[in-house]
């Protein structure tokens, strides 16, 4: 086994500069992902991980593990520069589905993903107890758009929320995805795209 001489490798050459950009590369993502770093602060392998699920809109019900020049990063609580990895590395991603007992920690909500139609995911900070008005008000959405939620991974948009009901009566995780998605409004793509054909 070959070890890697630090002090001569040209990615190297610049340690331990800040890291603000890592790319991802995983089956789900088939390319490179670049992953933007929020802040100047020294980031941990969590920061990369919240950075990658909010790029990729991946609920927390999925599990993330990066990988750096073949070896895990255990500690997700350790600095990027602990495990050497340098401004613009390329870290794998593997996925896998929480055990029950991990679930159950994801119980107490602290926060949770919306995306809207253009795509963009922002993340709000919320408890079990929030109302799903609330959560629309700091989404800063119309009141007549539903948000809509799925536990399960599928290509709907799960059961849109009744506005005075709670996150938690729905059996939303932290970390969960909602989707504010207006029925009304026609995506752009769709809007552009040919009428059929007839035959």
């Amino acid at each position: 086994m070959s070890v890697i001489d630090y002090g001569e490798s040209k990615l190297y050459k610049n340690f331990p500069n800040p890291v603000t950009t890592v790319a991802v590369r995983s089956l789900k993502t088939k390319e490179p992902l670049p992953v933007q770093l929020e802040g100047d602060k020294v980031h941990t392998v969590a920061d990369v991980i919240v950075a990658f699920r909010r790029t990729l809109v991946i609920s927390s019900r999925k599990a993330i593990k990066l990988r750096w020049l073949g070896a895990d990063l255990e500690d997700i609580n350790k600095s990027l520069g602990a495990y050497r990895v340098p401004d613009g590395a390329m870290l794998d991603a593997a996925f896998r589905t929480r055990t029950n007992a991990e679930l159950e920690e994801l119980k107490t909500v602290t926060s949770v993903l919306v995306s809207d139609q253009a795509g963009t995911v922002d993340r709000y900070e919320v408890t079990a107890s929030t109302l799903v008005s609330d959560l629309k008000v700091m989404c800063k959405q119309a009141p007549e758009t539903p948000l809509h939620f799925s536990p399960n991974y599928t290509s709907a948009f799960g059961t849109p929320l009744l506005d005075d009901r709670t996150i938690g009566s729905y059996g939303v995780l932290d970390g969960d995805v909602l989707y504010c998605i207006n029925p009304n409004i026609v995506p752009a793509a769709a809007a552009a795209a040919p009428p059929p054909k007839k035959k």
